[in-house]
């Protein structure tokens, strides 16, 4: 995956899960003819460095993926992992902050 943060871009190798809050908007399916309609959100987990940040961009096979919360995890008092979660650009981008 491609990260791209302060204007560089860095290989990274993280974690992108698709995910459905317990709000009720979120909680209606919406289907097309062609199958389910995916709202395009999704968990991040990836590195602790570099750290991500809200508004960096995520590349990954030919999908791009903008942070719209980041958090850095620390255990021990050592940064462990950043937890964030992001919207596919060019989807459902009408996601709350």
């Amino acid at each position: 995956m491609l990260l791209t943060h302060g204007g560089q871009q860095h290989s990274i190798r993280a974690f992108l899960q698709e995910t459905r809050s317990r709000s009720r908007e979120n909680a209606q399916r919406e289907f097309s003819s062609l199958g389910e309609c995916f709202l395009g959100r999704y968990v991040y987990i990836g590195p602790a460095a570099p750290e991500a940040a809200v508004g960096d961009t995520l590349e990954f096979s030919g999908r791009s993926f903008s942070l719209r919360r980041a958090e850095t995890v620390y255990v021990g008092g050592k940064a462990a992992y950043c937890w964030g979660l992001c919207v596919e650009k060019g989807g459902d981008t009408a996601w709350g902050s």
